[in-house]
C-alpha cells in the first residue's frame, strides 16, 4: 500500500516540532549550532511556520469564500436564464419579421450555453426591453407585465454584481494560493538543511534521540 502523502498543516507541524525539540534541549542546540543551525535559523524556521500556517488559513477561508461566490452566482444566473428564455420566446415569435431587430437583441442565434456569451447576449436583450419602447411595448402587448421586465433587469444587475464577486474571490485564492507554495518551498529548503545538519551531528546517536529530531 502507497503512503498517505503527508498534509500542509502536517508538513508545517512536523518542522515546528523539530525546531521546539533543538530549542529545548540546549545539548541538541549545541551540536546543531556546530553544524551551522544556530538560534537566528531557529527563529527563521519559526518564523517561517507561523507565516505557513497563516498563508493556509487564508487559501481554507478563501477557498471558501470562492465556493460561495460561484453558487451564489450561478444561482443567478439560473434565473437570468429563465427570463431570458422568457422574453426570447415571446420576442422571436412577434419579431420574426424583423431579422435585423432580433440580431440587435442577439436573438438571431440559439441562447449561447457559455455563460460569458449568454450575459453579453442577454445584456443586449434587458437592457434594449427595459430602455427601448419598441421592445417594451411588444412585451407586454404579449402579456409580459413592467414589473416582470423591471425584475428580470434587476436579475441581470445582481448577476453582473454576483460575477464580480466571483471574479474577485477567485484572484484572492489565487493569491494566497501562491504564497502558500512559495513559503512551503521556503519551509521546505530550510527543513532540509536543518535535516541534513542533524543527521551530521547525530549520524552516531542512539535511536531515541534521532526519532526526536525526526531523522527515523
Amino acid at each position: 500500500m502507497a503512503p498517505t502523502k503527508k498534509s500542509d498543516a502536517d508538513r508545517i507541524h512536523e518542522v515546528n516540532q523539530l525546531i521546539d525539540t533543538i530549542l529545548a534541549d540546549p545539548e541538541l542546540g549545541m551540536k546543531m549550532g556546530r553544524r551551522g543551525i544556530r538560534t537566528d535559523l531557529l527563529t527563521q524556521g519559526k518564523v517561517l511556520c507561523r507565516q505557513a500556517e497563516q498563508a493556509l488559513r487564508d487559501v481554507n477561508a478563501t477557498y471558501s469564500d470562492f465556493l460561495s461566490s460561484e453558487i451564489q452566482m450561478k444561482q443567478a444566473e439560473r434565473k437570468v436564464r429563465e427570463g431570458h428564455r422568457c422574453f426570447a420566446r415571446v420576442l422571436r415569435r412577434s419579431l420574426k419579421g424583423k431579422p435585423a431587430l432580433l440580431s440587435e437583441l442577439r436573438l438571431n442565434l440559439p441562447t449561447p450555453r457559455n455563460r460569458d456569451l449568454f450575459v453579453f447576449a442577454a445584456a443586449a436583450l434587458f437592457e434594449q426591453a427595459f430602455h427601448r419602447s419598441e421592445i417594451m411595448e411588444e412585451l407586454i402587448g404579449k402579456g409580459v407585465s413592467l414589473e416582470q421586465i423591471c425584475l428580470e433587469r434587476i436579475r441581470f444587475v445582481e448577476l453582473a454584481a454576483s460575477e464580480s464577486e466571483y471574479i474577485y474571490c477567485r484572484n484572492q485564492m489565487k493569491q494566497a494560493t501562491f504564497r502558500l507554495k512559495s513559503l512551503k518551498h521556503d519551509l521546505e529548503r530550510w527543513r532540509r538543511d536543518c535535516l541534513k545538519a542533524a543527521r551530521a551531528a547525530f549520524s552516531g546517536a542512539p535511536s531515541s534521540v534521532r526519532r526526536k529530531l525526526l531523522l527515523d
